[in-house]
Formats: C-alpha cells, sequence, structure tokens
C-alpha cells in the first residue's frame, strides 16, 4: 500500500476518532450516568431534545398596546381625560386591543392620531411597535441565557412573542423574568406602611393618607379592599385599605389611565408594598399576593435604572439564607445619589421595579459610590431582578397570553416514532444499494453508516436542538448521500462499457461525478442556509441537520469510499466487485 493510502486512512482514522469522543457525552447524558463528572475532555455539548420531542414549556407574549400607549402619549390636558376614556371603553369592550380598533374608539371623542402622537400615522406607530417587539425579543433571550436556560427559542410570531424551553429544565420563576419591565426607579417615600415598632399614631398617620388619597377617585375605589374601622383614633375611626391579589393589576391600569390627565399625581404616586405578618400581633392577617398602598414621591431623588451600570448577587454575609443586590450607578448617578442622600439623612427612599417596592430603607449618612438592595429570601426572586437590570428594559410592557406545557410521554411517542421512521429508511436504502450494486453497494452502506455517525457528531459538537423536522433533515440526508454514490457508480458504468480499464474507470468515475455533486449539493445547502437564516425553531434545526448531513456525505460518499476502492485496487480482490 503506497505512502497515499496511508495517509487517507490516517485522515479517516483521525475523524472517525474524534466523532467517537465528540459523543462520550451524550452516551453519558441519555444513559443516565453521572454527567456532570464524566465531561470528556474539552467537549462539554451533548444533542439537545427538542419541545417536541422531550416536551417541556411554551410561553405566548402579547404585547401591552394601552400601557404603551399610555407611556409614550403626547396628549394636553384637554384630550388627556377622552384618551383615558377611550382606553377604557376599548377595554371594557369586547374588541381586542390593538392600534386600529383604539383609534376607532378615540375618534368617538373627536381626537385624532396626530392629537396625541404628532407626526406619526397609523403605520409609524406600528412600525415602532414591532421594533419595540422585536427588542425585547432580544433582551428575553438574553436574560434567559443569562438564567442559564439550555437551547431556549424566543422569536417574534406575528404580534407576538413565543419563548420555548424545551425539556424538564427548571422553568421556576420564569414568568417574571420575562414579562417584567424592569424599570428600577428610587423615590422618596411620603407615606408608607410603619416599619419597627408599631404605634396607632405611625398606623393612623399612614392609613389616613391612604384614604384620603384612594378615596379621591372613584375609578380606583372599585378594585380595594376595606377592613372597616380599623383603628379608633381620637380624630375618628379608620377604615385600613389594601389590594387583594386579584385586584393589584387593575388597580395599577386604574391609576395609570389617571396619570394621564390628573394632575395629582404630579406630586405623588402609589407604591406597592408586598404584605407581610407585621400586623399580626392586631389580628389582621393577609393572604400571600396581597398589597399594601404607600405614597412616593415621583420626581426625588430620579435615579432610574438606565443609570445602573452593574447589577450583582451576593449573600448578605449573615447566617440567615438572605441576600443582596449590589448597585452599580454611573458617574453622573453617583453625584445625584451622593448629593440627595446628603441632603435627606432621616428620611426614607424606596426602591422600586415596575411600580413595587423591593426595600425601603431609611437614609442613616451620605452614600457615594455603589448602593443595595436588602432583604431578599428568595434566590431566584433575586438572581431574576438581577439579571432583568444588567440585559435592559423592556420599551414595550408585554403579559402572558398562554403557558402550553407538553410532558415527556408525548415526546417519547414522538422518538419512537421517528426512529422507527429513520431506520426503516435506512434498512430500504442499504438493502437496495447492495441488491442492486452488489459489493460496491456494500462499501457505499458503509460508508453512509459513518456519514451518520459524524452528523451526529456535528450536532454534538454544536450542541444543537434537535427536532421532529431535525429528523427528517437526517432521513433526507440518508437519500442525498446515497445519491452521491449512485451517481459515481453509473459514471463507473459508462467508463467499463466504454472499455475503460477497471482501475482508470473508478479513477475517471469519480472526477466526472464530483462536479455534478458539488454542484447539486451547494444548491441545497444555499437553500438549508435561506432556511436558517429566515426560518425559526425546529426550521433552524431541520436546515443545520441538513446542512451537516450534506457536508459530511461529501466526505463518506467521495473521500471515504473511493479510498475503499482504490485500496482494494492494490490487491486481486478487486477483480471480483461488480458495479
Amino acid at each position: 500500500m503506497n505512502e497515499n493510502y496511508l495517509k487517507r486512512w490516517g485522515t479517516i482514522s483521525s475523524v472517525l476518532c474524534l466523532a467517537i469522543i465528540f459523543l462520550v457525552n451524550d452516551f453519558y447524558f441519555y444513559n443516565n450516568r453521572a454527567f456532570k463528572e464524566n465531561k470528556f475532555l474539552f467537549d462539554e455539548n451533548t444533542i439537545n431534545l427538542g419541545l417536541d420531542l422531550r416536551g417541556g414549556s411554551e410561553f405566548i407574549l402579547s404585547p401591552r398596546i394601552d400601557k404603551w400607549i399610555i407611556n409614550n402619549h403626547q396628549a394636553n390636558i384637554s384630550d388627556g381625560k377622552n384618551l383615558a376614556t377611550a382606553i377604557d371603553d376599548l377595554k371594557k369592550s369586547n374588541d381586542l386591543f390593538t392600534l386600529e380598533n383604539f383609534f376607532i374608539y378615540l375618534s368617538a371623542y373627536d381626537i385624532g392620531i396626530s392629537d396625541i402622537f404628532p407626526g406619526e400615522d397609523i403605520n409609524s406607530l406600528t412600525k415602532n411597535i414591532n421594533i419595540a417587539l422585536n427588542s425585547n425579543k432580544d433582551i428575553i433571550r438574553k436574560r434567559i441565557d443569562t438564567r442559564g436556560v439550555i437551547e431556549p427559542t424566543v422569536r417574534v410570531v406575528g404580534n407576538k412573542i413565543s419563548v420555548e424551553i424545551p425539556g424538564d429544565q427548571s422553568v421556576e420563576n420564569i414568568e417574571s423574568l420575562i414579562t417584567t419591565s424592569a424599570s428600577l426607579n428610587f423615590k422618596q417615600v411620603l407615606n408608607a406602611p410603619p416599619q419597627g415598632p408599631l404605634t396607632i399614631d405611625n398606623i393612623s398617620i399612614w392609613q389616613r393618607s391612604i384614604n384620603n388619597f384612594v378615596l379621591k377617585f372613584p375609578s380606583l375605589r372599585q378594585h380595594i379592599s376595606i377592613i372597616p374601622d380599623f383603628l379608633d383614633t381620637q380624630s375618628g375611626k379608620i377604615d385600613f385599605i389594601y389590594l387583594k391579589k386579584e385586584n393589584i393589576n387593575l388597580f395599577k391600569d386604574a391609576v395609570d389611565q389617571l396619570k394621564i390627565y390628573n394632575l395629582n399625581f404630579e406630586s405623588r404616586d402609589f407604591g406597592y408594598f408586598a404584605a407581610d405578618n407585621r400586623f399580626d400581633i392586631l389580628d389582621l392577617q393577609f393572604d400571600a399576593g396581597d398589597i399594601w398602598l404607600g405614597l412616593l414621591s415621583p420626581v426625588h431623588p430620579n435615579i432610574s435604572g438606565e443609570m445602573v451600570s452593574n447589577a450583582s448577587l451576593q449573600s448578605d454575609g449573615t447566617s440567615s439564607a438572605m441576600y443582596v443586590i449590589l448597585l452599580e450607578f454611573n458617574n453622573a448617578a453617583e453625584r445625584k445619589w451622593f448629593n440627595y442622600t446628603s441632603k435627606n439623612i432621616g428620611e426614607q427612599v424606596a426602591i422600586t421595579l415596575d411600580g413595587e417596592v423591593l426595600t425601603y430603607p431609611t437614609i442613616q449618612s451620605a452614600i457615594s459610590g455603589s448602593s443595595q438592595i436588602s432583604g431578599f429570601d428568595d434566590y431566584l426572586n433575586a438572581e431574576n431582578i438581577t439579571i432583568a437590570l444588567n440585559n435592559g428594559k423592556f420599551n414595550l410592557p408585554l403579559q402572558i397570553d398562554s403557558i402550553y406545557k407538553s410532558g415527556p410521554e408525548l415526546g417519547e411517542k414522538m422518538i419512537t416514532l421517528g426512529l422507527i421512521a429513520f431506520f426503516c429508511g435506512i434498512a430500504c436504502v442499504i438493502i437496495f444499494m447492495i441488491f442492486y450494486y452488489k459489493i460496491s453497494g456494500l462499501i457505499a452502506s458503509a460508508a453512509l453508516l459513518i456519514n451518520i455517525l459524524l452528523m451526529t457528531s456535528i450536532l454534538s459538537i454544536l450542541g444543537s436542538t434537535l427536532t421532529l423536522p431535525g429528523i427528517a433533515g437526517f432521513i433526507l440526508t440518508v437519500g442525498i448521500a446515497v445519491d452521491a454514490n449512485v451517481i459515481i457508480f453509473e459514471r463507473i458504468k459508462e467508463e467499463i462499457k466504454n472499455g475503460t480499464p477497471y482501475l482508470s474507470a473508478i479513477e475517471s468515475g469519480y472526477s466526472r461525478a464530483f462536479i455534478t455533486i458539488l454542484d447539486a449539493n451547494i444548491t441545497t445547502i444555499l437553500t438549508a442556509l435561506i432556511l436558517y437564516f429566515f426560518g425559526t425553531g425546529p426550521i433552524k434545526g431541520f436546515a443545520i441537520t441538513l446542512t451537516a448531513g450534506i457536508l459530511c456525505s461529501m466526505f463518506t460518499a467521495i473521500y471515504i469510499t473511493k479510498t475503499i476502492f482504490m485500496t482494494i485496487s492494490q490487491t486481486n480482490f478487486y477483480k471480483k466487485i461488480k458495479i
């Protein structure tokens, strides 16, 4: 055997060894071995199964167009009340809240698009919303990637966002991570639930201020819960006002509509405090998720999440399982925070996320540099907030429309059916090749099996997600791989019929077939690239599998089979080979 053939067999052996090495982790992972302790060398990836094969969760998120209008409108005060009424009318109707429907309702009050969005029309506003939706998609992807979710699929589908998390990965608290706008603000506390020792005075001052402000607005009264005559003071009896969990969003929406035109909210805003057990001593208990109300200043100290350069999570350093989020400000925020804390020692400042108060400490001294949010006893909640702050806030509020979860049972059935189709396809191809091309067909079949091994290895290296269309891509590439050998064998037959010596016919057959095979495969790869860049989810999986199969088939059908033929030609056995 000459040196050239030894080099070719060395290349083939090296490729096969690497392919097997890259599949070691997959072997451990899918055989329930101790995966983390057995990661082989430098390879840490495995083939992941998609949502349709091993189950998982899908979240459909839709934009809150009403919130977007409230946050971005430029209506004057005179048009503001009609704007708020039009929003309320549409929400109470059976119509979908779309821009088109909203402007129909708005026109009933003789207000046009240009009155609330000067210089804009329906097309430009739709474009702005689509841009914001795509921006949100990228932010969600960054957030869940940071969380460590494996192979999520985040895509815009129509005017909604689909988030798919395959497998049995933990999705605990994932809803808050993908829906929070991550709008962080520092606000001066005007009135808040008392901290420290409870007294009649501090409770009555707090609740009296809430009563006086909330009861001004009929649209808010219908969403509050009241414990009547909670306190009996010298000034009279005071009701305790709070929000039940099921009324929180309704109350917030009503407040947002009031902010459009009511000047009272220029100097004060509601803060939403998670109810706890501090009033148990007064035989007053609340359900999980209930909210107490407080009043905050919307203008001081005017520090927001955009001024936070980095957020990090760590233990609070005590023996209790509590966590703190460290916030690092940019230079402008550092100066503003130092000046504010210097002048407001003894005052409380609330740190809010999407309006909900995370903490409201009392300023003890001037603070320079970083700050922190303390009091987290739930690590996942604190981690979600940290991730959201580091990856930016939404420009378009989102809500969960639906959650679809499929168990592993359906996935197992799909895997079984897919494997049956896969092996039946391979078996039919191998039987045909051996029956029609005899020993040459056996060589082509061996190359086909090597092709499958190499394809699987490439998917493992990439850490790709295998879906049902991906299995279809596998089956399709089996046919493509054999097709190359069929072209080669037919070219060799033509050469032999023309009287070309056997060994020369093999060489000529491979040379003549190469251009045809290359041209066909390049065309298919271009199609696969189009599917990958413009397709979504499972379509991308199909494109990846198809491309990997084509590249491997070029190596196995041309390089490996030719090496086998040319090696056999060095012996007398080649005379027995029939094509």
